[in-house]
């Protein structure tokens, strides 16, 4: 339901179509035929456990952050009535692509270089 209200929502230009969109799936086998447009979270036994998407700064490498608290770094995910996500805290990443970001209700948002 939530995709079609943001299909109605960007065809009646009530809102610009998102970077990404939020997906659930119930294993890791599924984040290998993950898009570039899409948050993927990984749930087992009804608990968020992480989500995965591909790196939007161009390297291709699928970022998989944990979302369990009791395990550190940890980040939150959630998704609003049209499957826009929303990842917090920023996401950095630490191999040569170097990009650091937030993700915010379907956009990406960049952190300046004195981040």
């Amino acid at each position: 339901m939530s995709r079609f209200l943001l299909w109605l929502a960007v065809f009646f230009r009530i809102c610009a179509k998102p970077k990404f969109q939020f997906r659930r799936a119930k294993s890791q086998a599924d984040v290998g035929a993950i898009s570039d447009s899409e948050v993927v979270v990984i749930t087992d036994g009804g608990h968020d456990k992480w989500a995965c998407l591909k790196c939007p700064g161009g390297c291709g490498e699928v970022i998989r952050l944990n979302l369990s608290p009791k395990r550190r770094p940890f980040w939150r995910a959630r998704q609003d009535r049209l499957a826009r996500p929303t990842l917090e805290p920023s996401i950095w990443q630490q191999n040569e692509c170097g990009c650091h970001f937030f993700v915010r209700d379907g956009e990406i948002v960049w952190c300046g270089s004195d981040s």
